[in-house]
């Protein structure tokens, strides 16, 4: 009952959300390689080169309204989908479509889906297994050990109809009062970026110097 309830809370939770990623552009890649996409149990990933690259405006995380969002999911061993900010990336396509012929890229893709999964990783025959060493060698140090952190506060003062919280270690909560529950997500780091994923020049977002942080139109 859990789980079902936790899927329907993630499916409403993204009806609800569609709005935020109409304006990403879309391309589908063509895996022209010998080396297949692969999947996992969590394919759709959610990355922002530029915020990696500018940490000292990324603050402690980003959403799905923010600059530079990236979005990939594999469709099959030979096309990836990926949804990116025009505002900051340019991908040279032909109606919607590019075609991967370095290895490099998709190892790029792959390497992802190991950083972003949560334990499994899925191939579309045995013998491409043996990948799983590579991607593990390459990516061993950028895997996070955890993917979400959740932080706890309590009420410490409530004064003219407004309270204050108090962010405390859970096992200083005591039972029966009123808290918060704050859950950040971790993103992920990749060790590399695709070729394809270029620059655009004179690129823009948009901010108010707010907690919203750096966001598209």
């Amino acid at each position: 009952v859990e789980i079902k309830q936790a899927v329907q809370f993630a499916l409403g939770a993204y009806a609800e959300m569609l709005d935020a990623l109409d304006d990403l552009k879309i391309v589908l890649a063509r895996n022209r390689t010998q080396t297949p996409f692969i999947t996992s149990d969590d394919p759709a990933i959610m990355v922002n080169r530029w915020l990696h690259n500018n940490r000292l405006v990324m603050g402690p995380g980003y959403g799905i309204s923010a600059a530079g969002l990236i979005c990939i999911l594999p469709l099959s061993p030979t096309v990836c989908c990926i949804f990116y900010d025009d505002g900051i990336y340019s991908i040279p396509n032909s109606y919607s479509w590019i075609d991967i012929r370095s290895s490099d890229d998709v190892d790029s893709i792959n390497n992802m889906q190991y950083l972003n999964c949560a334990a499994n990783l899925y191939f579309h025959d045995s013998k491409f297994s043996e990948l799983f060493d590579s991607l593990r060698a390459a990516n061993h140090d950028s895997r996070p050990e955890a993917r979400h952190r959740v932080h706890y506060a309590v009420k410490s003062k409530s004064e003219n109809g407004v309270s204050t919280y108090a962010v405390v270690d859970k096992s200083a909560i005591p039972e029966h009062t009123d808290a918060l529950i704050h859950m950040e997500a971790i993103p992920i780091s990749p060790v590399k970026w695709p070729s394809f994923l270029k620059w655009r020049p004179n690129g823009s977002y948009f901010s108010n110097d707010t907690g919203v942080g750096h966001i598209r139109r």
